[in-house]
């Protein structure tokens, strides 16, 4: 699945490094490296981050360095669809936080197009306004992976 992610991100002319930043693996050193949730998702096991973080999110929802975790191991699992909700909660807190802005475009991206969907109004909204506080180094992906969806801005 995580060639699958790379392979999407790579298809929508986005560089190599992009794969990364999804993973929000930008961001600094947890506090302690030496936690097994982390190794694991260093160590290419992110089912096993998911397993492990889930039920840590569920009882501390706004514990955004889970949450940041979490959304890393959904995304690069390919569960998009597990990865949004988390997104969108720490987007109302950290609304712009450039890697999770990216991120939370694409993960609907992958849902709406992967299944054919058409997006709400106020899923539209959404990623309008996303798009809008993003200032990152991927606008111009944004802005197509936007028009893809029949997003206007």
């Amino acid at each position: 699945r995580v060639m699958q992610s790379a392979r999407v991100v790579l298809l929508l002319g986005c560089p190599t490094p992009v794969v990364t930043r999804l993973a929000f693996a930008s961001r600094a050193p947890p506090a302690r490296p030496k936690s097994p949730r982390y190794a694991r998702l260093r160590g290419g096991q992110p089912e096993a981050v998911a397993a492990i973080l889930k039920p840590a999110y569920a009882a501390a929802p706004t514990d955004d360095e889970i949450g940041r975790r979490l959304v890393s191991a959904y995304l690069l699992t390919g569960s998009y669809a597990d990865a949004l909700p988390v997104l969108e909660s720490y987007l109302t807190r950290n609304p712009t936080d450039p890697d999770a802005l990216f991120a939370a475009v694409l993960a609907k991206y992958q849902l709406t197009l992967a299944a054919g969907n058409t997006l709400t109004a106020a899923e539209q909204t959404a990623l309008r306004k996303y798009a809008s506080a993003y200032k990152g180094p991927q606008a111009a992906l944004m802005a197509r992976s936007l028009t893809a969806m029949g997003v206007g801005r």
